[in-house]
């Protein structure tokens, strides 16, 4: 809640997808503006001078160019709207909470700056500078996750970076001799150009997702650097550091030329060479090394550091799962499915920004869902069966994936015709000995469940659409359905009615016969 003058406030809250608006166009922020500084003064309901319950002015707040009909006053991650002119209030959309209940968001004056998660940090200064020579841009928009480990593939961009090195399109093509660097990955152009300073392990391998340790750092800052401080091998700095190694000299090397004090030790001197690196002390080791941290970096490569989710991946879309978000009060057919997704492995882990584009009979393309989204395909995109043909396709983090055709009439995949569902009525439920379904039934003349016949299908689960009308007013429930042979009553549509009543079932996508009380 923001407040504005007494009484007037502004109200932000979640508006995320639940079972009973699936269909809205996007997830976000919504915003309204609370009044409840005017009404007639001749109106008891006030209470320390402001109108109180029903008699309180609210109005959606709504993006420029929006309506209430599209959403307008929901905003999604990144947009930015301005809440109070005068004192020049704004309110950013940072992104999802990393439990997806819930959204981060700024408030402050002035437009939005630096990262919010660094400050009052002992390496708040060096991640600055970071960002302001274009070394790092962070994990999510405007924040840093100091706390975070620096995987080797990050380590390597940031570092070939910092050093001023260039990628060519024929160096990200090459897999720099490690057998598990695919070509085209979006570090492998970084990698290559740092040659000799990045080793591998003697299995010819590299590991770049896996984090990178302190004293793995230090010998590759070590070979990037010309530091002659101490070319000694046999030297000891910090205790737990082995003598006669290139890990020995590296170490001294960086302490000698003030890039690191070692690791808190209240005892001997320690580094802690086999710790895994934070990404807020990547960022002092890097701004206290003899780097020329130039904004004007002559890096030609846009792709990101794994941070922000880099360029050259890919996403691909083909039919999924029956989707459990059937419109109210439709028959979907064997194409109201799900996608089934596939993404290259430069994708980092969810949330990802999720669109939804279609066209139906080759119309105009349209999109139906832009928002954050977990990586769980039912409750990502969807198609379903209209008449001719629909075209689908999704963005993800900006990526396109391929478009996908769906139809009624050649994808048997979908909708095998030989496929059919029968369904009689079950058991009188009113005298279940479980005492719940007992009290589903208090009060109704009929109460039972179904008997199912089932040909043609694979092996459960199923999609179990459950239609009962009562003088012609329909209503559906819907769930994930074990399969027939399931004895829990639970699990299974139930019907009761006072009055007279038709009732099916569609089975993935297939309907039953209808049946019909009394």
């Amino acid at each position: 809640v923001l407040p504005v003058r007494p009484g007037k406030f502004y109200a932000l809250g979640t508006r995320i997808r639940s079972s009973y608006d699936d269909d809205i166009p996007h997830e976000g922020v919504e915003v309204y503006l609370i009044d409840q500084s005017d009404c007639d003064p001749s109106i008891k309901l006030r209470l320390h001078g402001v109108c109180m319950g029903i008699l309180r002015r609210t109005k959606p707040v709504v993006a420029a160019g929006s309506s209430v009909k599209d959403f307008g006053h929901v905003y999604v991650d990144g947009e930015v709207m301005m809440l109070d002119d005068t004192r020049g209030i704004q309110v950013g959309v940072l992104g999802r909470t990393a439990d997806g209940s819930g959204y981060r968001i700024w408030v402050g004056p002035g437009p939005m700056e630096g990262f919010f998660d660094d400050e009052g940090s002992v390496h708040e200064e060096s991640i600055d500078k970071l960002a302001e020579a274009g070394i790092t841009r962070g994990c999510e928009r405007y924040l840093f996750c100091p706390h975070d480990k620096v995987t080797r593939a990050q380590m390597v961009v940031l570092l070939a970076r910092a050093l001023g090195l260039t990628t060519t399109p024929d160096s990200r093509a090459s897999t720099a001799s490690f057998s598990d660097v695919e070509p085209g990955a979006w570090y492998a152009g970084h990698l290559n150009a740092l040659g000799s300073i990045a080793s591998g392990y003697p299995d010819g391998t590299f590991r770049p997702r896996q984090p990178i340790t302190r004293g793995e750092m230090a010998i590759m800052l070590n070979r990037a650097l010309p530091l002659d401080a101490n070319g000694d091998r046999n030297a000891v700095v910090f205790a737990d550091v082995p003598a006669g190694t290139e890990l020995a000299t590296a170490v001294a090397n960086l302490a000698a030329s003030g890039i690191t004090q070692g690791c808190a030790s209240e005892s001997e001197p320690l580094f802690c060479p086999d710790e895994t690196l934070s990404r807020a002390q990547m960022a002092s080791f890097l701004a206290r090394s003899p780097i020329s941290l130039d904004p004007s970096s002559d890096d030609d490569d846009d792709d990101d550091d794994g941070e922000v989710r880099p360029d050259g991946r890919e996403v691909r879309i083909s039919v999924g799962e029956p989707s459990e978000r059937c419109p109210r009060n439709v028959i979907c057919s064997g194409l109201h499915r799900d996608y089934h997704y596939e993404f290259s492995d430069d994708f980092g882990p969810p949330p990802y920004t999720l669109e939804c584009w279609v066209r139906a009979n080759g119309g105009e393309w349209s999109r139906k869902f832009k928002g954050d989204w977990r990586g769980k395909p039912e409750k990502g995109c969807y198609a379903w069966g209209e008449s001719g043909r629909q075209t689908v396709y999704v963005v993800v983090d900006g990526v396109k994936s391929n478009e996908l055709d769906w139809s009624h009439s050649d994808d048997e995949e979908t909708q095998p015709d030989s496929r059919e569902v029968r369904i009689e009525w079950g058991a009188d439920l009113s005298s279940d000995p479980d005492p719940a379904i007992r009290a589903f039934c208090l009060g109704f003349v009929f109460c039972s469940d179904f008997s199912y016949e089932l040909s043609g299908f694979g092996s459960a689960p199923y999609t179990l659409a459950c239609w009962i009308s009562w003088e012609s007013v329909p209503y559906k429930e819907q769930r994930s359905w074990a399969g027939p042979e399931r004895e829990d009553k639970e699990e299974r549509c139930k019907v009761k009615a006072k009055r007279s009543m038709v009732a099916y079932v569609v089975v993935d996508g297939v309907k039953s016969n209808e049946l019909r009380w009394p």
